[in-house]
């Protein structure tokens, strides 16, 4: 999955929309300590942080680019990592699921 450039859309908006990708879709990202993805709309201000309002799981997403930062594992909340500032990545829904599209452009 690549980054763009633009306004974007919310994953609210990814949710609802009518027409077909490929999206450019603003987030939150968390990384599951399973290895999971997901992008959200918001971010809960706890400790550790949660995602918050709509959320998405992504696949085909590279996070080697992405401003990540590493939480502690706690067993109650399944996420160790997130991004603190919106990103933005470029996928197409399918069947629920934004996946990455390595022919967007950048």
């Amino acid at each position: 999955m690549i980054t763009g450039m633009g306004p974007g859309i919310t994953v609210t908006e990814l949710l609802t929309a009518t027409i077909d990708g490929p999206f450019l879709v603003n987030g939150y990202v968390f990384v599951g300590t399973d290895g999971s993805v997901v992008i959200s709309d918001a971010i809960v201000e706890s400790s550790p942080p949660q995602p918050a309002g709509a959320q998405v799981h992504v696949e085909g997403v590279d996070l080697v680019e992405r401003p990540v930062d590493e939480g502690s594992v706690n067993s109650e909340i399944p996420f160790w990592s997130l991004t603190e500032q919106p990103v933005q990545l470029v996928g197409d829904l399918i069947e629920g699921v934004l996946v990455g599209n390595p022919t967007a452009p950048a």
